[in-house]
């Protein structure tokens, strides 16, 4: 990771960003508020609390940063939102839904826990709209219609 965090430093972050959700949760639980912005005001800043270097400050060629976004080492035709990865091999996958989106919704279970399962690496899948965080063991093959499998 890029810099670890001391617990002081990623509580008070945390507290900032939920602080600033709540002042207009309203607005971000609506339908004009999109993923995109919900990525870049809140998911982005939370994982950067954690440590993971999300923007590549550190300039790393892409082929070795630790976070890759819109692409991974799936077999999907779609592209998780974040590829995480410690000394290039991937760890997990975060899939981002806007916070007016339902997250126990099948599809986007599905969809979060096919990108682990078609990994060679990664056993976890998270889903997340900031509001919540949905983490998800990937060992066995995701059924679109057994969900919480």
């Amino acid at each position: 990771m890029a810099r670890k965090p001391t617990k002081g430093t990623f509580e008070s972050n945390i507290k900032k960003l939920v602080a600033s959700f709540k002042r207009d949760e309203e607005f971000y639980l609506s339908k004009e508020y999109n993923e995109s912005q919900a990525r870049l005001d809140f998911i982005d800043k939370f994982f950067s609390s954690l440590g993971w270097d999300i923007s590549n400050d550190k300039s790393i060629p892409y082929h070795l940063r630790e976070v890759i976004v819109e692409r991974g080492d799936t077999n999907e035709v779609t592209r998780p939102d974040y590829t995480f990865r410690i000394d290039t091999r991937t760890v997990f996958f975060v899939e981002a839904k806007a916070p007016h989106q339902p997250l126990d919704n099948i599809y986007h279970i599905h969809q979060a826990k096919s990108y682990a399962w078609s990994s060679p690496d990664a056993d976890i899948a998270i889903l997340t709209d900031f509001e919540e965080f949905k983490v998800f063991d990937c060992t066995s093959i995701p059924e679109i219609d057994k969900p919480k499998k």
